[in-house]
């Protein structure tokens, strides 16, 4: 193909503007050039652009370029050949169709001679037909014997064996003949010739067409029976299809005996039927003494969710979850693996402010269960998905398309029963709410769900508890202090710095975490000068309206430093910084107290007036001695988050 095609000029052929708009978004032309918005990477503004006469692209923001050949091979993750062979369609040059089969005819009298069943059996009760020479029609009815669905059967020597006519509806064969049958048991088969041949043995069965074909709803006709036989062909798609019962009766909680038969010597029961050349009483032998060796099949209801999720989840139409992995079906029934990692999507977690969604998916390794939350556009896109390989996903560039297929799947078919959480990225007042004490909204820290404003111990311990060192004006202002955070929004009061500072032993840890312990846990409240200025600014904006409590002013570093920070977090705002993706990323913003201690005092006399202005610093001991601190550590270490609450 590359030497028939090398000398075109492909420019001349393709409309650059038509291909790249199945793949962007808000495009804006000027002249030769159209802006859009990055398909790589999550753009709020037209970082991309193209050009219309030669199909060149670049992204602004990521950095990365190319032709339309590097694009269809980054967004499709194709290899070269396949995307070259994708502008070659996009050009109008490569004419791909099959070249037609020789059309081989078929005719009932030829199946009836390949499945050895008479002629008169399969148009009087198998509901086949003849309406055409190159296929026989398969007749599918329902309970009242009304045709829902025909299913064409080719040559044996064509590719392609089978098709359904278009707008069938996919039911299990042989339902016309359910009041025939009595309620002992029912025999499950792939196919319409295995069923056929166990009705003209007299035997009970129904068949499936496909293991992709069996359906949840299908179980409404197998629960009249009082056990069902499933049976299981030595290959991949008779594992798929036991798997996928399996996966659908606990589903439904199926709760009839189900059992696998299979042959040691037979694929099926036509070839069982073929190779003993009709014999009736010899095929009844054999099957029943198959039947006597069934094997049970053990569907535990509560083995459906092994993910532990709050929700019943349906299995999407065509796939398979086992313990093994997700798996998917192919042609002639062949499962495909996606991946050998059991996953799915156990939330949607939605931003109040922003209303982007992130997911929360489970998944399992050694059937150990194992939580992720991450932003959605990380799982529609092959090139960011594979990041989920650091957590022990098996994901790599080979697969990632299906599995990204896969959770689509899975969310759309779920998309009503998946629990929406809304959440947020900091503490503090949302509207007259404020986070976390309100239901129905949890706060998420670095991609968690953030636990250090709980409780424990008691609220009447803590009191009295903190009761006792009220006498000390410096830990009593303290404390006071950790209260009114959450009012200088409302009281529209500006950011102020409280800094206790003093020898070692004086007890400011101890007063600053009692602070803390108003509101939550102070072990995970309390933070160190040990961090650089955008970290303790990221801090700063996840508080939002609670206290950010800082201890160890000493190891901060120079004066100059501690100035800066100073006055970057007095002003309640970071600083503006460009996005990776193009644009700017949101501004940080925190409305609050900020509670510090050190051995050095915060200020000096090289401050400026802002940094004075927004400081209050107390040199005082919050206890008399070592000995109540200890007190103190000990009542707050097991008691605390219950005053900032009421």
């Amino acid at each position: 193909m590359a030497k028939q095609y090398r000398n075109i000029d492909l420019d001349k052929h393709i409309d650059y503007e038509r291909f790249y708009s199945k793949y962007l978004h808000n495009m804006k032309r000027s002249n030769d050039k159209i802006t859009a918005q990055c398909p790589f990477h999550d753009d709020q503004h037209n970082s991309f652009w193209f050009r219309i006469s030669n199909g060149l692209w670049k992204c602004e923001a990521c950095g990365i370029s190319g032709n339309a050949l590097t694009f269809l091979e980054r967004i499709e993750g194709i290899d070269r050949k396949e995307a070259y062979k994708a502008l070659l369609k996009e050009a109008g040059l490569l004419n791909d169709k099959p070249k037609k089969e020789n059309r081989l005819s078929y005719t009932l009298e030829d199946y009836s001679k390949e499945k050895k069943l008479p002629l008169e059996f399969l148009t009087q009760v198998c509901n086949m037909r003849q309406e055409y020479k190159y296929y026989i029609s398969i007749y599918y009815a329902d309970e009242q014997n009304n045709f829902v669905s025909i299913r064409k059967r080719f040559h044996p020597k064509r590719k392609k064996r089978f098709a359904w006519v278009t707008g069938a509806k996919i039911i299990p064969y042989g339902l016309w003949r359910l009041n025939e049958f009595n309620d002992d048991y029912l025999i499950l088969v792939e196919g319409e010739s295995d069923t056929q041949t166990l009705w003209y043995h007299g035997y009970q069965a129904l068949g499936i067409a496909g293991a992709s074909n069996l359906r949840k709803e299908d179980f409404g006709y197998f629960s009249k029976f009082s056990k069902i036989y499933l049976w299981q062909e030595p290959d991949r798609g008779g594992e798929t299809f036991v798997a996928r019962f399996k996966n659908l009766a606990a589903e439904v909680e199926f709760d009839k005996p189900c059992y696998i038969i299979k042959s040691d010597t037979y694929k099926d029961v036509s070839e069982m039927h073929i190779a003993l050349d009709r014999n009736h009483e010899k095929f009844k032998a054999e099957l029943d003494n198959i039947l006597t060796n069934a094997e049970e099949i053990k569907i535990d209801t509560k083995e459906q969710n092994p993910f532990g999720v709050s929700y019943k989840y349906n299995t999407p139409q065509g796939y398979y979850i086992t313990p093994e992995g997700i798996f998917k079906d192919g042609k002639d029934g062949e499962a495909i693996e996606i991946t050998k990692t059991p996953l799915i999507i156990a939330k949607r977690l939605k931003d109040i402010e922003s209303l982007q969604e992130k997911v929360e998916i489970v998944f399992l390794i050694n059937n150990q269960r194992h939580t992720l939350v991450v932003d959605k556009n990380q799982l529609a896109s092959t090139k960011e998905i594979v990041f989920l390989s650091n957590y022990g996903v098996l994901v790599n560039s080979n697969n990632a398309k299906m599995l990204i297929q896969y959770l689509y799947d899975f969310e759309a078919e779920n998309l009503k029963t998946i629990p929406l959480q809304y959440v947020s990225n900091k503490l503090g007042w949302y509207n007259n709410k404020f986070l976390p004490f309100e239901e129905g909204i949890i706060v998420l820290f670095n991609g968690s769900i953030f636990d250090g404003l709980n409780t424990a111990g008691s609220f009447q311990e803590w009191k009295k508890g903190i009761q006792s060192f009220r006498y000390n004006e410096t830990f009593r202002f303290m404390l006071a202090a950790s209260f009114t955070a959450p009012l200088l929004r409302l009281l529209q009061q500006r950011i102020f710095l409280i800094h206790i500072w003093g020898d070692s032993r004086s007890g400011k840890t101890a007063t600053l975490k009692a602070a803390l312990s108003v509101w939550g846990n102070p072990d995970d409240l309390i933070v160190t000068f040990n961090a650089t200025k955008v970290g303790l600014e990221k801090i700063a904006a996840f508080y939002n309206d609670l206290p950010i409590g800082i201890d160890e002013r000493q190891v901060a570093g120079n004066q100059e430093y501690i100035d800066t920070l100073v006055y970057m977090l007095s002003l309640g705002k970071g600083k503006l910084r460009g996005s990776k993706g193009g644009g700017l990323q949101p501004l940080s913003t925190w409305h609050t107290v900020i509670l510090s201690t050190g051995e050095e005092p915060l200020t000096s006399f090289t401050s400026n007036e802002g940094v004075y202005t927004r400081t209050i610093e107390i040199n005082l001991k919050p206890f008399d001695d070592e000995q109540q601190a200890r007190a103190c550590y000990e009542i707050i270490q097991n008691n605390y988050g219950w005053a900032g609450r009421e």
